[in-house]
C-alpha cells in the first residue's frame, strides 16, 4: 500500500471555452441542472475572482483510514492517532486561505476517487490491520478466538472487493484493483461556496465553479 501519495493543486486563471456541441452533451446538460437547483437553495453570494481546486489522488474515507492504522502499525503504534503524509493538504489549503483573499477566492477541496477498500465487521481496538479479525465479546472485552463469517471461515480485517488480494481478500480476482464507487468529501469555502452541498455528481465540480466565478457561458 502506497501511504506516500501527495495532493496536487491546480489553478484556474483563465475563463473556460467549451467544446462545440458541449451543451448538447447529457453530463455537460446534467452538470449545469445541478448548478442551477444548488443555485436556488443557495444565499445570494458575490463573484469569485479566483478558483483553487485542491485534488487529493485517491483519498477516499477507508483508504485513509486503513493506510493511517497500517502505518502506525508498522511502528507498533495501535495506528488510528497516527497521520499520513499526505494528510498535511490541510497545511497547504490554511497556507491558501491565508495567501488570498476570502471574499474574492473560491477554495474547493476535494479527491478524484475511492478505492474498492473496506474494514470487514467490529475487530477490537489494536487488532492487526493486516490480520484477521478477532472481535469482542458481550463484556466488550476482546474475544479469545477468531471471528467467523456464516460459512464458518475466518477473515481478514481489510478486504478488497477486486483485486490480486495482497495479502488481503479480494472478492473478485483482478490482476490489480479498481477505483471505488463510494462517495468522497468535498469542501468549499469562499464565494460561491453554498453551491456545493448534497451529493452530486464529478462533474457539477465544473459547472459550480463556472457559476461561482461568472463564467456560466455555455457556448
Amino acid at each position: 500500500m502506497d501511504v506516500s501519495r501527495t495532493a496536487l493543486a491546480l489553478l484556474f486563471l483563465a475563463s473556460p471555452v467549451w467544446a462545440e456541441g458541449a451543451s448538447e452533451d447529457p453530463w455537460f446538460a446534467s452538470g449545469r441542472a445541478a448548478v442551477e437547483r444548488a443555485r436556488e437553495r443557495a444565499p445570494e453570494e458575490g463573484t469569485a475572482k479566483n478558483a483553487i481546486l485542491f485534488v487529493g489522488d485517491g483519498m477516499g474515507i477507508s483508504t485513509i483510514t486503513a493506510a493511517r492504522i497500517f502505518e502506525g502499525q508498522q511502528r507498533g503504534e495501535s495506528g488510528e492517532e497516527n497521520q499520513l503524509s499526505f494528510e498535511a493538504l490541510s497545511n497547504a489549503v490554511r497556507t491558501a486561505t491565508l495567501k488570498t483573499r476570502p471574499e474574492e477566492t473560491l477554495i474547493v477541496v476535494t479527491t478524484d476517487h475511492s478505492h474498492p477498500f473496506t474494514i470487514s465487521g467490529y475487530p477490537t481496538r489494536g487488532n492487526d490491520i493486516l490480520g484477521k479479525v478477532i472481535g469482542n465479546d458481550q463484556d466488550g472485552k476482546p474475544s479469545e478466538a477468531l471471528a467467523k463469517d456464516q460459512l464458518g471461515l475466518v477473515y481478514t480485517t481489510l478486504g478488497y472487493q477486486n483485486g490480486p488480494g495482497y495479502i488481503q481478500e479480494a472478492a473478485i480476482p483482478f490482476a490489480y484493483d479498481t477505483h471505488g464507487g463510494e462517495d468522497v468529501t468535498i469542501h468549499a469555502d469562499g464565494p460561491g461556496a453554498a453551491l456545493f452541498d448534497g451529493v452530486q455528481e464529478q462533474h457539477f465540480i465544473c459547472h459550480a465553479m463556472v457559476e461561482a466565478l461568472g463564467w456560466n457561458r455555455t457556448e
